[in-house]
């Protein structure tokens, strides 16, 4: 999908579809970006969490990881979490992260 400038505020934003986990076809837009490389890099960090695949960047599921712990753990063990994802488990799996 491309990713579109607007002329006013001399940025580039993302606009696309996808679709849910329940079917439905949904219009996803995101503005803002300073380069086109961000907006279609964002894009395709979107369509692959959404989709769940299993090509997804360790750096994502990490994120995934993250955002459905906060609603079901404390906040001290996410801060007590955090450091040792840092240090332990992103060295073994960096040729993922990135």
């Amino acid at each position: 999908m491309p990713a579109y400038k607007e002329k006013t505020k001399n940025t580039w934003y993302a606009s696309f579809y996808f679709t849910d986990w329940t079917g439905t076809r949904k219009r996803h837009l995101r503005r803002g970006f300073k380069r086109q490389k961000d907006a279609l890099e964002y894009e395709r960090e979107f369509l692959v969490k959404q989709q769940g695949s299993p090509d997804m960047l360790f750096s994502s599921l990490y994120d995934l990881y993250q955002k459905d712990g906060k609603a079901r753990v404390k906040e001290t063990t996410i801060t007590t979490r955090e450091p040792l994802f840092k240090i332990a488990y992103t060295p073994l799996f960096w040729k993922y992260a990135h």
